[in-house]
């Protein structure tokens, strides 16, 4: 919907979704009586707010206009760890990374230490 309560025009866009959701998506539709829209609509205002600030928590901010390359030193354990996550969250595994060293790294737990080994 724009600001002033008006719908905007509907377009489609084709997107990769796990079939199991699909169908809890058509169903939700179904069972409530909604266009499959209004259920998108509904899910967007009522959890992506959620979503982001738990992503939020755990350093996926967004734009980091302070980003720099830095070399990091990795195995093949490292990398492994970093795909299995990507695979089990849809996360890139960079970003997945970045956000254990956020969580590790700046947090104020005091039972977390930090070693120094390259």
């Amino acid at each position: 919907m724009s600001d002033d309560g008006e719908r905007l025009p509907v377009f489609y866009r084709t997107i990769k979704m796990d079939a199991a959701l699909w169908q809890s998506v058509k169903s939700a539709a179904k069972t409530t009586g909604k266009p499959i829209r209004q259920v998108v609509d509904e899910a967007l205002e009522e959890e992506m707010p959620r979503i982001i600030a738990s992503l939020n928590a755990i350093g996926m901010t967004g734009g980091t206009s302070r980003a720099k390359l830095v070399r990091l030193p990795v195995d093949d354990n490292v990398i492994g760890r970093m795909n299995c996550g990507r695979r089990a969250t849809g996360i890139a595994a960079f970003q997945l990374l970045a956000s254990c060293l956020q969580l590790r790294c700046r947090s104020n737990h005091p039972h977390r230490s930090v070693s120094n080994v390259d």
